[in-house]
Formats: structure tokens, C-alpha cells, sequence
């Protein structure tokens, strides 16, 4: 049996929305200062109230605790509910979750993507020795950008883009496992190619967004709206 959190005394409705922000920045955070535990028990008593555990989804999430004290991050919702907060075991994404509620959200979850363009690229690097450039490549690396920046009139923050690095990063990785030499046309997709691959994620990512904004009305959290009327682009 686990013991309530202070976060219990948080306001209703902002209370639940800042406490859910904050696990979701704490559990990501390089030095978390909340604890995810496994549901071991097929329940979970707190002051009375028997939250079921038993779902097979739970084999993919765990309560959140505070790491001092142990205790489960609580709050109370505008019908005075205690609300508590389960992590997805992978990702760590955060839900809200109290006697009553409907597991549904926890099933039909599906692990949102946190790393950079760079870092996806840059994956098989963890997994094999990697050298360090002389300095004549780096000396040919630095004109041959120096030429797309003139050629192409492209700005010279373009070499410090995310985007661009992922680029020339996957160009490293895909060189390493061919060992064979290829040409550049060979490999890259052209400009309607790269159009239709972007309208056909940005579709994906809407209907994701979506489904998170019908899972986090279903956690009875508040949502607001705003329109960009400053930014000059």
C-alpha cells in the first residue's frame, strides 16, 4: 500500500493540468525527481478508494511517485475525485487516472517519438567504434558547404540546422553499412517525392494529435486554443 502525496492540496483543474506538466518534464529531466512504480499488486489502496490494476495494460505503465518520499503524486478534480498519474514503462508519457475511469486511454496508447532528427540519425553510432575526422576532410567538408551555401543561395545558419545535420549524419550512416560507393542521385528522392512523404506524415501527426486531445478531455484536463497574430513570417 502506498501512502498519498502532498500534491493532494493542488487546485482542481489547474492543479491536475500543472501537476501532469511537470511529471511529464520531471521523468524526462536528467535528474528526475519523481519515481515510476511498477504495479505490482493486483490493487492499489489509497484512503479508501481501490484503484484496479489488474488490466493488461499495466504491464506497460506505473504509478508515479514522489522519489523522496515514496508517495503517489495526487491531485483532486473539479468533482473532488482523487486523480492520480501512471507513465507509459517506455516513452514516459503521463496520464491521469482515478476510481472509475476507463482504461481505454491506457490501451490504445501509443509511444510518442521525443528524439531529435540528429539523434535518430546518429543511432548506430551507439552500437559500433567511431573515429574522429582529419584535417583535410574536415577541410573538404568546410568547402563543399561553403559552395552549397553559394550555389544554392542558402543561408549559412542552414549547416547549424537540426534537420540538415540528421541529413549528412544518415548520409554517414547509410556510407558506413554499404561499404559500396554509390552516386548521390542514386539514393536521394526528388523535390514532389519529399512533398508527398511530408503531407503523408503531417496527416499521421494530425490524427495522433488528435487522439492525444480526445484521450486528455477524457482525463477530464483542461485544453486552451490561441491564434499566432504576432509573429511576422
Amino acid at each position: 500500500m502506498f501512502a498519498m502525496s502532498s500534491m493532494a492540496l493542488a487546485q482542481p483543474s489547474n492543479g491536475m493540468h500543472e501537476t501532469k506538466k511537470q511529471l511529464v518534464e520531471s521523468l524526462n529531466g536528467k535528474m528526475p525527481k519523481h519515481v515510476m512504480i511498477a504495479p505490482t499488486q493486483k490493487r492499489v489502496s489509497i484512503m479508501g478508494p481501490m484503484l484496479s490494476s489488474t488490466a493488461g495494460c499495466w504491464t506497460k505503465f506505473s504509478w508515479i511517485a514522489d522519489k523522496e518520499s515514496n508517495e503517489l503524486v495526487m491531485v483532486k478534480n473539479d468533482r473532488n475525485d482523487h486523480v492520480f498519474f501512471t507513465a507509459c514503462n517506455n516513452c514516459k508519457d503521463v496520464y491521469a487516472y482515478s476510481k472509475g475511469n476507463s482504461t481505454s486511454s491506457l490501451v490504445n496508447h501509443k509511444c510518442s517519438s521525443k528524439i531529435t532528427i540528429a539523434t535518430i540519425a546518429s543511432g548506430i553510432l551507439h552500437f559500433v567504434k567511431h573515429g574522429t575526422p582529419n584535417s583535410h576532410q574536415k577541410k573538404k567538408m568546410l568547402n563543399v558547404l561553403s559552395d552549397m551555401c553559394a550555389f544554392d543561395l542558402q543561408s549559412f545558419y542552414t549547416v547549424s540546422g537540426a534537420g540538415f545535420r540528421g541529413v549528412i549524419q544518415q548520409a554517414l550512416d547509410i556510407g558506413f553499412e554499404s561499404k559500396t560507393p554509390f552516386f548521390v542521385d542514386d539514393i536521394l528522392c526528388d523535390r514532389t517525392t519529399v512533398r508527398r512523404n511530408c503531407q503523408s506524415r503531417k496527416d499521421s501527426a494530425f490524427e495522433s494529435l488528435l487522439k492525444d486531445c480526445k484521450d486528455h478531455v477524457a482525463d477530464d484536463l483542461m485544453m486552451g486554443a490561441t491564434t499566432d497574430l504576432w509573429t511576422d513570417d
